[in-house]
């Protein structure tokens, strides 16, 4: 059927996802803002553990790993909330995210 989402097209979009953050770790070490890398990861991995619950919701729905994707989800987006906090009460956040602009040019 044209249009349907698979637990193979949620696979697909999880290893994108996976490549974005390895080259964005990559470009945040180069610009010296290693700092960001964490709440970066933790950031991407919520939005992850969304989808792979909605990956548990369409191959089995009556499964208990649903809510536990969910519950994993919302720990993951609440550490990369004090992740950033962090990074931005201990100073440089925006300046090294300038940084960072600063490099791809």
């Amino acid at each position: 059927m044209e249009g349907t989402v698979t637990p193979a097209t949620i696979d697909a979009i999880v290893a994108g996802m996976v490549l974005e953050f390895v080259g964005l770790a990559l470009l945040l070490v180069r610009a010296q803002a290693g700092a960001l890398a964490a709440p970066l990861f933790l950031h991407l991995a919520s939005g992850a553990c969304l989808l792979l619950a909605l990956r548990a919701a369409l191959a089995t729905p009556d499964t208990p790993w649903i809510g536990v994707a969910l519950l994993a989800s919302l720990a993951a987006h609440v550490g990369s909330l004090l992740g950033v906090q962090r990074v931005l009460r201990l100073g440089g956040g925006a300046a090294r995210l300038a940084n960072v602009r600063e490099t791809e040019v």
